[in-house]
This record gives C-alpha cells, structure tokens and sequence, in this order.
C-alpha cells in the first residue's frame, strides 16, 4: 500500500537500545485495531471480513494476537496446518457475527401457488439475489439494499456487472450463469421444455440483515411486475 492511508508507518529501529524511534508524527499516527484487518474485507469470500466489521474490540485484539501466535507456531514446528486451523476456527466465528446480527422475518406462512398451465406452455422469468446490475446501471453498494435492477433476457455477457459482498462473485463474471442462468432458460424454451423466457429478468442484492423493506415494498413491487408482464413462473436463482 501506498504511504497515504498506509498500513505500514516508518520507523527507525536503534538496534543500541533496542527501542523505536519512529518520527513522532508516525507515533502519533496509530492505527486501530479495525484498521489493522482491512485488507481481508477486500476478499469477499473469506468469512474472516465479518470480524473488523462486526466483531468487539476485545475479539478483534484476540484474533491479531492468535493469528501471530499461530504463524509463528506454524513455522517453528513446520506445521502450517495449525494456522489452517486457526483461520477455520475464526471463520466460523466470523459467520457466526454475521448472522447474529441479522433479523429473521416472522411470516405467517407462504401460500401455495399451483402453476396454472403446463411447463412447457409457461413464461418463465429469472430472478437473482446474486447483486447482478447492468453497465450504465446504477450499482450495488451497500448491505442492506433492498431495490431492484431489470435485466432484458437478450444482454450481452460484456454488460454484466456484480456487487455483493456476501459471496465471491469472481467466477460468476466469468459465467453468469452460475447465478443468473439465461443462457441455460434460452436453451430450455429452444428445446420446449418451457413455454418462453420473460423479456424483462430481476436482479436482488440479497446481503440484507433486515429483510423489513424487500418483503414490504420490493418484492411485492416485482411480483406485480411479472404478473402485469404475464410471467407463470419465476426461477430463484439464490447465493
């Protein structure tokens, strides 16, 4: 990293009397402990970006402290296995974080909705959670972000964007079709086994601690869409 916003500050170590004697505007300067373990939110698939994030200040601490112990320990005794399974330990606390701070809807049941028509007589419509949004669009930016993006069922692999911090979404820009299959759909209303692919698609962020607004605005918002649009049948394409 460059020297603005750096993790690393200058210092001068006196190897004489074995203290630091970093510029007193490098001392000045510390980090907190949140700071020190930015660069793994940077990795959307590691669960470890949950602890800066959610974690307290005093778990935060533990962690640094048990990582350098574990590295060290790793490569004293030639076992890198133990820092493995240090780093599986903190994931699952990290998830755990995740999660806890997550409000789960109370739903008074889902009802039934029988399709009306044979399969291969329906119109399907493809629905995302995967943060897929268009070049030119407006994207994703936030957890918590209930709206909506429309996806024509013709665009052209180059206009597909992601953003979601939940999951990597690296190899779903290489295929999209990983969570958003309309190249699997187009292939199945060739074959007949559907009716036809909707024209218009949905796409969600699903990292969404309170689902309050998807459930009470968005989805309803969509769901009339599709029936305005004469869609049978949606396909949740889930992350």
């Amino acid at each position: 990293m460059g020297a603005s916003g750096s993790l690393y500050r200058p210092f001068v170590y006196n190897m004489a009397d074995g203290k630091n004697t970093a510029p007193a505007a490098a001392r000045e300067d510390r980090l907190e402990l949140k700071e020190l373990l930015d660069n793994p939110g940077s990795a959307a698939f590691s669960r470890l970006k949950y602890i800066p994030r959610l974690g307290y200040d005093d778990q935060i601490a533990e962690f640094i402290n048990g990582l350098f112990l574990a590295a060290a320990e790793a490569k004293y005794e030639g076992d890198w296995d133990k820092l493995s399974d240090f780093l599986d330990r903190w994931e699952e606390i990290g998830i755990g974080l995740q999660f806890a701070g997550m409000r789960m809807p109370e739903v008074a049941g889902v009802p039934w909705a029988p399709l009306s028509k044979p399969l291969d007589q329906a119109r399907v419509a493809v629905v995302t959670t995967g943060g897929v949004f268009l070049e030119g669009q407006t994207p994703y930016t936030e957890r918590g972000d209930a709206t909506h993006r429309e996806i024509p069922r013709d665009t052209a692999h180059d206009q597909f964007r992601i953003w979601h911090p939940g999951y990597d979404f690296g190899p779903a820009l290489q295929d999209i079709n990983c969570i958003f299959p309309l190249d699997r759909f187009r292939e199945l209303e060739a074959e007949g086994a559907i009716g036809e692919l909707a024209d218009i698609n949905y796409s969600f962020m699903g990292l969404l601690p309170d689902p309050a607004t998807l459930m009470s605005e968005t989805a309803p918002e969509v769901g009339q869409r599709l029936k305005d649009a004469g869609v049978d049948a949606a396909f949740l394409a889930s992350t």
